[in-house]
């Protein structure tokens, strides 16, 4: 059974801007795994947490970092310690998952899932061309592929959704899906949940996609296709199984990022029911996570629009969108971070970690912030871009 919390950390465009700095760093090898006191941090009930680090896209220097609560310890670099033989963990570093005991980790640069050890030593992996975000799901795993192997010129580059055994770290069957499966996760009805893909398009000639893949997870079907905001790239299902909410980043230029609610069919898979699509447009999001019924987003642009004036911060608002959004963190409170490119609400003690990519070619930082958002608990140094943070229970 999955003991692991996962957040996931939008970074595409990030990586993109560090690309012409990658001449000039040191081997990955070079990088001693370094040891920091973080004696503060509340983890009861907790064995620790995992940083993962994508580390620029092209270099080869994606790591991993991992705070061990019973020491109270953040050690960075586990992986190059652990595999002295072969430091290098990967390239360009985008997604991880903590499920029966064992580390799973997508790198999309090295085009392949690596299974490890709990104290980061290598154990197995997967190839999976250009892979993007990881969910477990009825003791199987899940994983986008942005881009299928040896699609011809002349065909749309479509991208597929990969089910895979973790114990053995095998295909066991493989789903075609829309343009660049960015997002993925799995909700519903009780007994009627089904995977919801983000289909981004970002490869296309004609321009970004804007539509969510339905798939049934036990043949990999696609049973439904239904149009969203540009560029979807996360998504979310709340408790209850009501509603997907939809992360779409926009074009990067005229068309704005925007946060979208959409109602889940009640029926058979595949059944289209009233979708009831509603989009939040006052915010700017740049990431976005669900608490059980709750949205949380982080913008870092301000807007005034429809009478509402949203601040750079963190706002919360309900899964049904009733309400105005909530101030979590105030643009302030957020002020000495350089470049924010994502963020970790603790489901339980409602803590809130915000990850600050800085110059995007050297370390990171990871801020962890009181429930309240007026108080900073504690900052710590992680690895180059850090991109995606996992708890790991007792």
């Amino acid at each position: 059974m999955r003991s692991g919390i996962k957040v996931f950390l939008w970074i595409w465009v990030f990586s993109l801007v560090a690309m012409g700095a990658e001449s000039c760093r040191k081997p990955v090898g070079e990088l001693p795994e370094d040891t920091s006191e973080l004696s503060s941090v509340f983890m009861e009930g907790y064995k620790g947490f995992y940083v993962l680090n994508n580390g620029g896209k092209g270099s080869n220097k994606a790591t991993l970092d991992y705070f061990d609560a019973s020491k109270g310890e953040y050690q960075r670099n586990i992986y190059a310690q652990r595999n002295k033989q072969n430091p290098s963990m990967g390239d360009d570093a985008t997604d991880m998952a903590y499920f029966n005991d064992f580390l799973y980790v997508v790198l999309r640069g090295s085009h392949k899932v690596v299974k490890l050890e709990p104290d980061g030593t290598y154990r197995d992996e997967l190839r999976v061309n250009e892979c993007e975000k990881l969910i477990f799901y009825e003791g199987k795993g899940y994983v986008t592929s942005l881009r299928k192997e040896n699609i011809p010129l002349n065909q749309p580059p479509y991208g597929e959704v990969i089910c895979f055994d973790p114990n053995t770290m095998k295909v066991i069957k493989r789903g075609t899906v829309g343009c660049q499966p960015a997002g993925l996760t799995v909700g519903g009805k009780a007994g009627n949940e089904m995977l919801y893909v983000a289909n981004s398009g970002r490869y296309r000639n004609e321009g970004f996609d804007n539509t969510v893949s339905v798939v049934v997870p036990e043949s990999l079907d696609v049973v439904e296709t239904f149009t969203v905001g540009l560029n979807p790239s996360k998504l979310c299902v709340d408790n209850l199984g009501n509603y997907l909410t939809t992360l779409a980043l926009g074009d990067y230029n005229t068309r704005p990022s925007s946060v979208g609610r959409v109602q889940l069919s009640d029926g058979t898979p595949g059944e289209k029911g009233a979708r009831d699509n509603k989009v939040l447009r006052a915010l700017r999001p740049l990431d976005m996570m669900m608490v059980r019924s709750s949205i949380y987003c982080l913008t870092v642009e301000k807007v005034k629009e429809s009478g509402w004036n949203g601040a750079p911060g963190l706002w919360s608002f309900s899964a049904n969108f009733v309400g105005e959004p909530q101030e979590v963190l105030k643009a302030e409170v957020l002020s000495e971070i350089q470049n924010a490119a994502g963020f970790f609400v603790h489901p339980e003690e409602k803590s809130v970690y915000v990850f600050d990519a800085r110059n995007f070619t050297s370390s990171g930082t990871v801020y962890c912030f009181s429930k309240e958002g007026k108080k900073l608990e504690w900052k710590i140094r992680a690895g180059i871009q850090p991109v995606c943070m996992e708890f790991v229970k007792q």
